[in-house]
């Protein structure tokens, strides 16, 4: 089983590599830019980004300090909530039911937390997620993404590897965790999303600033380049969500960006 199991690791590591060669024949993702601008009320460090349906808005993460904050799809702040329990807090994903999950980053750590913006209210859940990887601190939990149809959880490790963990049965307490590694084609991850309507997988890199569609398996389906949209360079791509034909992008220190997909 071992020899099985090496076996196809090295099968998906070398798909990667030939995708990341031939990224020329995958069709692309983005079709052109709607909007790019700074968030006004956030300074520096913004990191991670979600689409809340419930409240149909988005929610982005600063790592420091560690901030919540409530965005329309212009990017304009509605609320925002401190995290002072929090540390590094890198990527944030809608949960299931009222939970939302925060990737802290030199914890290795995925903490449910229940959060409204109605009153003044946080709640960390005892329910938590710790993978050490060995390396260093800060190349480490940079994304995180949900299926609330499936229940499976996704988190991005940043680099050394660069590799997606596929976790099912996170939210079942009384089930055993089942965890499967899903390679990619860059060289480092920076933002996560999943989106249940396409039953899709959006990576975002920083190094390459590209952002990579993919299936649930890691087969990579789409691919474009951010910098081929923009007027001014991205500095540091950190955070992805999609709604419908959108996708949503931010960026350190507090840029905004949203692009229509191509039409499938």
């Amino acid at each position: 089983m071992r020899i099985v199991g090496s076996f196809l690791g090295f099968i998906a590591i070398a798909l990667s590599l030939f995708l990341w060669l031939r990224q020329d024949i995958l069709p692309p993702l983005i079709d052109s830019i709607v909007l790019e601008k700074r968030i006004v009320g956030i300074d520096d460090n913004l990191s991670g980004l979600t689409w809340d349906n419930k409240t149909r808005s988005l929610l982005a993460i600063t790592n420091k300090p560690e901030v919540v904050y409530q965005l329309d799809r212009d990017g304009n702040i509605l609320a925002h909530r401190a995290l002072p329990e929090l540390n590094d807090t890198e990527s944030i994903s809608v949960g299931w039911g009222e939970t939302f999950l925060i990737a802290e980053e030199r914890r290795r750590k995925i903490t449910p937390l229940a959060l409204s913006f109605q009153g003044e209210r946080h709640q960390i859940l005892p329910t938590s997620l710790s993978l050490d990887l060995g390396g260093r601190k800060n190349e480490g939990f940079e994304g995180v993404a949900f299926s609330q149809s499936s229940g499976t959880l996704f988190i991005a490790n940043e680099k050394n590897p660069a590799v997606v963990f596929k976790i099912e049965g996170f939210n079942q307490p009384d089930s055993p965790l089942s965890i499967e590694k899903i390679y990619t084609s860059v060289k480092d991850i920076s933002g996560l999303t999943w989106c249940d309507e396409r039953k899709r997988l959006y990576v975002l890199s920083d190094e390459a600033k590209t952002i990579t569609e993919m299936d649930n398996k890691g087969f990579v389906l789409r691919v474009s380049n951010l910098s081929d949209f923009v007027q001014v360079a991205i500095p540091q791509p950190e955070g992805v969500a999609v709604e419908g034909n959108k996708l949503y992008v931010v960026s350190e220190p507090n840029y905004f960006y949203v692009f229509n997909m191509v039409a499938e």
